[in-house]
């Protein structure tokens, strides 16, 4: 039962189109998975849900977590939007807990454990001073966190999955390809038929769960295509002559 669950699970970019749409999408937000192409995607959608392009500079503010204080992400929270509905901080690289050192400490020395406890410490009290301010994160502002992974144990991300919502962009499934890379093309005004689509995906890779080709290889393929590509509909042969060099 638990495997049939799983296998017709929403995927989060679905999921988060339908949130932002209805309007039910929560302020605070965390955003990870192996699909950082996705990641920036539903960034990108939210920015420009709420805030006018001529203003995304005063409203909209990103951090890197190993280098943010948080004093300055408060400070940032705690300002109100300027001629736009929300206001955004975004903070990469967030880390839902730092990897732990167990294993190693036979073959490490006393120095090298001293520091990883430092380090493990200070990233503690970091996560408990978020979780602390977030429980009273202002209506008006979007706090997003955006990680490759994320630590499902960890009570950073039990926070805030109860107070806010959690996405985990995965790789997609093949109609989820197919679909993306249709929309990609009309975008450019372009066209395929499924045959040439489906023989894109299959030339990729993209579909091996052991591959390291991402969505981002396969939005720079697709922009090698339309560059190809002379008429409006994308051929078989512009498909082999380009996909052929990679």
């Amino acid at each position: 039962m638990a495997a049939q669950k799983e296998k017709y699970l929403e995927h989060a970019y679905k999921r988060i189109q339908r949130d932002i749409k209805s309007g039910s999408i929560k302020n605070l937000l965390f955003f990870y998975g192996e699909e950082q192409y996705l990641v920036k995607w539903a960034l990108e959608e939210i920015i420009k849900r709420y805030i006018d392009p001529g203003v995304v500079s005063l409203n909209c503010t990103s951090f890197n977590w190993r280098t943010a204080s948080i004093s300055n992400l408060v400070e940032q929270c705690e300002t109100l939007p300027m001629f736009a509905e929300k206001r955004i901080v975004i903070i990469e690289g967030f880390t839902t807990g730092l990897e732990k050192h167990e294993d190693n400490r036979e073959r490490a020395d006393k120095t090298e454990i001293d520091e990883s406890d430092d380090e493990e410490a200070i990233e503690d009290n970091r996560q408990k001073d978020l979780i602390q301010y977030v429980e009273t994160l202002p209506d008006s502002c979007f706090l997003i966190l955006t990680a490759d992974t994320a630590d499902k144990r960890r009570k950073i991300y039990k926070v805030i999955s109860s107070l806010g919502a959690c996405y985990e962009f995965s790789r997609l499934d093949e109609s989820g390809v197919r679909a993306l890379i249709k929309k990609r093309l009309d975008q450019s005004g372009k066209s395929a038929g499924s045959a040439v689509i489906r023989r894109m995906v299959e030339t990729s890779g993209y579909l091996d769960k052991q591959s390291n080709y991402t969505l981002y290889n396969l939005d720079n393929d697709i922009k090698k295509l339309i560059a190809h590509s002379d008429g409006s509909e994308i051929s078989i042969e512009d498909l082999n002559e380009t996909l052929s060099k990679n």
